[in-house]
């Protein structure tokens, strides 16, 4: 039986990664994962598990004057645990028999993307970008309703959090751009105002990349199962108990919703990287 291979989706936070997983999850082929820090967390302490039982395997051949046959390959055993750890995932799914992809959308994985394409050379990378603006607005609407609200201990207003979510908007930009530069064949960027605005056709061009055909009706259905309806020009999701959800959801909400120190901090650190995006 095929093995899965993973996507990876970038993406600064309040930028639509998780939006564009589920909706692409609608396809039996795909299946996501929420954040599981496998490159960041898991795999690092792996590593070191494995540094430690060499480390010790070697002293006691050494005291024995023996020579040590039995040293794990470090590299090739952190890519095996990772194929595993996939598949395990995989075959623990009721539809594990037609899931050939799944999605991974921890942050970390733009930094660590090399390593992901030697482990898996077939791997797709797909990166949303938003207007930073709308993206920073949303993102201090949400930090806010946590409790207690861990940004304030950081930045007491969004005119202090401005500058440095802007900061991380440039370097998902830059870094997530070269890497498309450098691997136009598993690489695609997609914005989030053409999601919002035509989802049928971005989710036709992602489902592309993947090696699937997928016709208009189907995607359709994809957009209603994830609980998407057209309203206004737009396919927004239900909000639930909280309205603003969808309002901060909408294109151009950084006119209405952040103070003008606020988006004139914000450019002054990405100004010209927005322009490279086509955002006034």
């Amino acid at each position: 039986m095929q093995d899965v291979t993973p996507f990876f989706l970038w993406g600064t936070a309040q930028s639509g990664k998780s939006w564009l997983k589920q909706l692409l999850c609608g396809h039996v082929a795909i299946a996501g994962l929420d954040e599981p820090h496998i490159t960041d967390i898991l795999i690092p302490n792996f590593k070191l598990c494995l540094e430690h039982y060499n480390g010790n395997y070697s002293k006691k051949q050494e005291e024995k004057n023996e020579k040590p046959n039995r040293i794990l390959d470090n590299d090739n055993s952190i890519k095996d645990m990772y194929k595993i750890i996939l598949n395990n995932i995989k075959y623990n799914s009721k539809y594990f028999r037609k899931i050939l992809w799944i999605g991974d959308d921890t942050p970390d994985t733009l930094h660590s993307a090399g390593f992901c394409i030697e482990t898996f050379p077939n791997a797709r990378f797909l990166y949303l970008a938003r207007d930073g603006r709308d993206a920073l607005a949303a993102c201090w609407y949400q930090e806010n309703q946590r409790s207690p609200p861990i940004v304030l201990e950081l930045c007491k207003t969004v005119e202090e959090f401005a500058p440095r979510y802007a900061e991380a908007w440039c370097h998902v930009s830059r870094k997530a751009r070269q890497f498309g530069a450098e691997n136009p064949g598993r690489f695609l960027e997609l914005r989030y105002e053409d999601l919002f605005a035509r989802p049928v056709d971005v989710l036709r061009q992602s489902f592309a990349l993947f090696g699937l055909v997928v016709g208009e009706d189907e995607i359709v259905e994809y957009c209603k199962l994830a609980g998407l309806c057209e309203h206004d020009g737009g396919w927004l999701r239900d909000p639930g108990p909280d309205p603003e959800l969808e309002r901060f959801g909408r294109p151009g909400v950084w006119r209405e919703a952040l103070p003008v120190a606020a988006a004139e901090a914000f450019m002054a650190v990405a100004g010209n990287e927005l322009n490279t995006h086509g955002y006034d």
